[in-house]
C-alpha cells in the first residue's frame, strides 16, 4: 500500500494485536513508516512526517513518552505526533463500548525532497478495531501539492474566488495589482 506521486512514495503499514480487545486494556499497534529509496523526509525542512490519529468514541490515545515535541506543543498531542523512518508505535487503551464499526483512522503528512525537488504528500489510512486487521489506504485520490503541474515561481495565477465565514466571496482580481498578496494554507486536524 503505498502512494506514488512524481517518483516520491511513502508508505505506513500496520496491524491490530491479535488479541481480542477488552475495556481497560492498553493495545500497541506497532507501525512502520517508509519513503522510497533516493527521497528522504527529514532533509524537507521538518524533523520528519506527521502522524494525526482520530479516534472512535470508547478509544483513548496514550502519549507517547518520547516525543518531546508534542510535549512543546509543537503537535497537539496525543492526536498528532512525529513518524519515525522505520518503526513507530501508537498505544491506545479502550475505555467503553466500540461500535460495530469502530475504527483508528491516520492521516500522514510529509514533505519529502530528493535533495533538489520538494514535494508535499498526504496519505490517509483506517484500520478496523478488530483483532489482526491490517492498515488499509482510504484515500483514492492522495493530496499532492509542490508536483509539476502545480504552479511555480513567476507563474501567473488563474482568476479564482474563495469564500468567506460570512458567505461574501474575495476575489483575486479585485486585488491584483493593488497590494501584496499571500496565499497561504492552514494545516487542519483532519
Amino acid at each position: 500500500m503505498s502512494m506514488v506521486v512524481a517518483a516520491v512514495a511513502f508508505t505506513l503499514a500496520g496491524a491490530m494485536p491479535a488479541d481480542p480487545l477488552e475495556v481497560g486494556r492498553e493495545y500497541t499497534i506497532p507501525l512502520t513508516f517508509t519513503v522510497a529509496e533516493g527521497w528522504s523526509v527529514s532533509d524537507a525542512g521538518l524533523p520528519g512526517a506527521i502522524l494525526q490519529v482520530d479516534v472512535p468514541p470508547g478509544v483513548e490515545l496514550v502519549e507517547a513518552r518520547a516525543d518531546a515535541k508534542a510535549r512543546k506543543r509543537f503537535l497537539q498531542a496525543p492526536h498528532e505526533r512525529m513518524l519515525a523512518e522505520g518503526g513507530n508505535e501508537l498505544t491506545f487503551k479502550l475505555t467503553g463500548k466500540l461500535a460495530a464499526d469502530a475504527a483508528l483512522s491516520f492521516n500522514v503528512l510529509g514533505y519529502c525532497s530528493d535533495g533538489s525537488r520538494v514535494r508535499f504528500l498526504r496519505q490517509r489510512y483506517r484500520v478496523p478495531l478488530k483483532p489482526g486487521a491490517a492498515l488499509a489506504e482510504t484515500n483514492v485520490n492522495p493530496s499532492t501539492w509542490g508536483t509539476d503541474q502545480g504552479l511555480q515561481l513567476g507563474d501567473k495565477l488563474p482568476a479564482y474566488e474563495l469564500p468567506q465565514a460570512d458567505g461574501s466571496v474575495i476575489k483575486l482580481a479585485d486585488y491584483i495589482g493593488k497590494s501584496n498578496i499571500v496565499i497561504t494554507t492552514y494545516r487542519a486536524f483532519w
